[in-house]
């Protein structure tokens, strides 16, 4: 049977978090608080992982409030806090019950969720409105994710979450795309092959993120992109990249005269491996 902690949180502290949350009538600042303590208790069953359909079922009520007008943004910011360790809560060295892989766990429950709401949710018909994307908490929600799970545990779901990731270059935050970034940085170290498919759309949005009259393409996120296109030309076959070397050599011309000078170092490093790349 269920045990009597379980209990309590089912029957005593989740409805009345869950109707202040779900009721209409309830002040923005009020559904907000009722989130933050649905945060806090949701983490306490995750790292826990011992009530598998609990954790499912708030796994299902997280990816769904990605769609509620007044949380959306919160939500997708919990899922950063879901993951990575608390600097004094819920960590073993606070003696909470922490199971081995609750990330593992937590990343294969949310993956396929996050995906299905993604692909159900209509574009917005304004690009530029970005707080009233409907998809944009979902590509948070993710780069918040991917930030905090262990390498080989993205490696395992890559191939699902590539075309998600790549949509994430879009979003307007500096820190979405930089951890984007560094995360097909890593993949590219780690294994290129599930890459190749893809090296069209990779190459044009690294080389997207290289341009400073886009406001969110802050130092570390051009530096970022530069670091990623530097390894393609040992990373990939020469067949790959080649229909791509002229572009990218054009457009770096113009990034090695950027105002900051760690960017100016990466973009002629660069610039050297991409001329030096040949058959």
């Amino acid at each position: 049977g269920t045990s009597p902690d379980y209990k309590c949180l089912e029957h005593d502290l989740l409805p009345p978090v869950l109707e202040r949350i779900q009721t209409e009538t309830s002040s923005a600042s009020a559904q907000r608080a009722a989130f933050t303590v649905y945060g806090w208790l949701a983490k306490a069953v995750f790292v826990r992982m011992s009530n598998i359909t609990l954790c499912e079922h708030m796994v299902g009520q997280l990816v769904q409030w990605l769609a509620h007008p007044v949380l959306r943004y919160q939500v997708a910011a919990c899922f950063a806090d879901l993951v990575q360790d608390h600097p004094i809560a819920l960590t073993r060295a606070s003696h909470a019950n922490v199971k081995l892989l609750f990330r593992q766990r937590f990343f294969s429950m949310v993956v396929p969720q996050l995906i299905r709401g993604y692909e159900q949710t209509t574009d917005s018909t304004d690009s530029t409105a970005f707080a009233q994307d409907p998809k944009a908490p979902y590509l948070l929600a993710l780069s918040h994710l991917i930030a905090h799970v262990p390498k080989q545990v993205l490696m395992t779901e890559l191939p699902r979450v590539l075309p998600l990731l790549l949509s994430s270059f879009s979003l307007p935050n500096g820190d979405a795309r930089a951890t984007v970034a560094n995360t097909l940085y890593m993949v590219y170290m780690d294994d290129a092959a599930p890459l190749v498919p893809h090296t069209h759309s990779v190459i044009s949005a690294l080389l997207q993120l290289t341009d400073t009259r886009d406001r969110y393409n802050v130092m570390k996120v051009r530096m970022s992109a530069l670091k990623c296109l530097a390894i393609l030309p040992s990373r990939q076959s020469y067949e790959t990249i080649h229909p791509y070397k002229r572009e990218v050599i054009q457009t770096l011309s113009s990034v090695v005269d950027d105002h900051k000078r760690l960017v100016r170092h990466e973009a002629v490093v660069c610039r050297n491996r991409w001329y030096s790349a040949s058959s």
